[in-house]
């Protein structure tokens, strides 16, 4: 709870107390080509998070006059003032099923992430100072994996 007019600044550590809107959206497909192979495409989109810059004010703080003020850290401006990079990635799998006599089957699956290379930021800084928005992770690069699965 916040001695602040209307609970501003809100402390970050605090659960509840901030305003967050999110939202997401996924679509999938799947069509049957030629040769057996059978294409999945997915593509997803996701808002991006609601937040505040924060300041972190160290215990040492309030020791200048006489006070014992716990190490805290606080907004420095509204919950919802800043907003992260929506993210948009789309995904493909291709897969062909081969059969080995009446039981034994093989399947085949090649997965390619992030095919539009789209390198939002998935976390950026919040702390006042020289990394306040700059990215602390950011979407990998286009990956490939490839698999197969035996079926008795």
């Amino acid at each position: 709870m916040s001695n602040y007019p209307e609970d501003y600044p809100n402390n970050p550590n605090a659960p509840g107390l901030e305003d967050r809107t999110t939202w997401n959206l996924k679509a999938t497909a799947s069509w049957d080509g030629p040769y057996g192979i059978r294409l999945s495409p997915v593509m997803r989109h996701q808002s991006g998070v609601n937040f505040a810059r924060t300041i972190s004010v160290p215990a040492t703080a309030g020791n200048a006059f006489g006070l014992t003020y716990p190490a805290t850290t606080i907004y420095a401006e509204a919950a919802d003032a800043n907003r992260e990079d929506n993210i948009t990635v789309f995904d493909v799998r291709a897969e062909k099923q081969l059969t080995f006599g009446s039981r034994v089957r093989l399947r085949l699956m090649f997965d390619a992430f992030n095919l539009t290379n789209s390198h939002a930021s998935e976390t950026i800084g919040r702390s006042t100072g020289a990394s306040y928005l700059k990215p602390s992770a950011i979407l990998a690069p286009i990956t490939a994996r490839l698999g197969f699965r035996f079926i008795f």
